[in-house]
């Protein structure tokens, strides 16, 4: 019986060679796609790792529409597993661009601390030019749909979404020089966060101008962010 049905294989393989080579191709095919994903992955997460930790990747964020104070921030420093914490802001803005206004989200940028200061974290890499040193200056992060002005020496113009509010309330300006192209360990992919202004996208620029961190309560119109590496 067995022998048999081995003859039997063995002429239908004969019989249909070329479907025969497909099935095995394409079953070698799978087997070597499986394998190599398999054998890629571990060393595709050291490197995310690797990349993660050399830019100290912050591990988590707290967001405060009401505006943190300097207690607040020392208090989450003094936390138990916190090696460090920094806090910042960001304000979403328009800029007017082809007749369209965008919306940018414009994250502060804090030169004083030293490289190896643990409350260092979410560090940008500089892909072109430099990072802002001085008030008026922007670091830029350009994605495929960022606006052809996003270039170093451009000037961006910017407005307040609310028309009924100045921009300069909450920036020591509105108008910032593009002196570096960067790119943030916060965005590896091609998706960003939301906004509630505009359609709801929006780029990023990283600029030094948006007035400083203070010790007091920060005016309920701004947004506070602390970030925290454990």
């Amino acid at each position: 019986m067995t022998t048999a049905l081995f003859k039997d294989t063995i002429r239908e393989i004969l019989r249909s060679k070329g479907r025969f080579l497909s099935v095995m191709l394409i079953a070698a095919l799978g087997c070597g796609f499986f394998s190599g994903v398999k054998a890629t992955m571990p060393d595709m997460v050291d490197s995310a790792a690797d990349y993660f930790n050399e830019y100290r990747l912050m591990d988590l964020k707290l967001v405060s529409g009401i505006g943190v104070r300097s207690s607040d921030v020392e208090a989450v420093k003094g936390a138990e597993n916190v090696r460090g914490a920094h806090a910042a802001y960001s304000k979403d803005v328009f800029y007017l661009h082809e007749d369209k206004n965008i919306v940018l989200k414009c994250i502060s940028f804090n030169s004083s601390l030293d490289d190896s200061s643990p409350n260092l974290m979410n560090k940008l890499h500089v892909v072109e030019g430099r990072l802002p040193e001085k008030d008026g200056e922007c670091a830029v992060e350009i994605k495929i749909s960022s606006p052809d002005t996003f270039k170093i020496g451009e000037k961006l113009t910017f407005s307040d979404p609310d028309d009924t509010k100045k921009l300069t309330d909450t920036l020591q300006s509105d108008t910032f020089e593009i002196v570096g192209i960067v790119t943030s360990p916060q965005y590896i992919g091609y998706e960003r966060d939301r906004t509630t202004e505009g359609d709801g996208t929006w780029v990023k620029p990283f600029a030094k101008g948006l007035r400083e961190f203070e010790g007091r309560a920060l005016n309920s119109r701004r947004k506070s962010d602390a970030t925290i590496k454990q």
